[in-house]
């Protein structure tokens, strides 16, 4: 479904893997949506599955809605009635080339991959890996706050974007970034504990704050 809009909102108490993707074909002030119910029940209870997947009346449907208000596409896929943990969707969001919107995405068990954004990108996962590849130099401004309590995290933005970069992760786990691509750790940090600058951000000018943390993971920062 097409639905028009300037932002992204992605809210799912279901369990979902959700997509964010730049797209040609997509014209401007229009972001595209693509539902894939899945379950992912095992091969000793498929009959279980399939009833959940092709008889909502049984119990065990999912409700996918995408809609706008106030300039703000909201998608949701929430769960009904009597089902397995099996039964969940995937989310394909198409963006025009040059989006500026923000992103914000929630779900519970799913990795999510958002690509093609430029603006402020909000992100929760309770276990799944995450991948943020900015567009580009971020708008001034933009800020971001990405947490998965159980995966790793990638994030690709150019060095000379003036962001001041908060990375927490677990004790046990690694924050990583290329030294020789523009990045640089201020004072105090830690291999668990990072805050990194690029840009104007290292003499005390940024243009956007981001906040990266992985409870049971890591987290690398590179290059587009």
């Amino acid at each position: 479904m097409s639905v028009k809009g300037a932002e992204v909102r992605i809210g799912n108490p279901a369990n979902t893997s959700i997509t964010v993707g730049s797209n040609a074909q997509v014209p401007q002030g229009e972001i595209r949506v693509r539902f894939t119910p899945i379950n992912s029940e095992t091969k000793e209870n498929q009959n279980k599955a399939a009833t959940e997947m092709n008889s909502p009346a049984n119990g065990g449907n999912l409700v996918l809605d995408a809609g706008s208000t106030g300039g703000a596409v909201t998608i949701s896929v929430a769960q009904q009635g009597t089902h397995s943990n099996g039964l969940s969707a995937l989310i394909d969001v198409l963006v025009p080339p040059g989006f500026d919107g923000a992103v914000t995405t929630q779900t519970e068990t799913g990795d999510v991959s958002i690509q093609g954004v430029k603006n402020s990108v909000t992100l929760s996962t309770d276990l799944g890996n995450v991948a943020v590849t900015m567009a580009g130099i971020p708008v001034a401004g933009s800020n971001g706050d990405i947490l998965t309590k159980n995966g790793d995290i990638t994030f690709s933005v150019p060095s000379a974007s003036n962001l001041s970069i908060q990375a927490l992760v677990d004790a046990s786990n690694f924050i990583s970034y290329d030294n020789a691509a523009g990045w640089q750790e201020i004072a105090g940090s830690t291999a668990q504990s990072a805050t990194l600058c690029g840009g104007t951000a290292c003499s005390g000018t940024s243009t956007g704050n981001w906040k990266i943390e992985s409870k049971f993971g890591s987290i690398t920062v590179k290059l587009p």
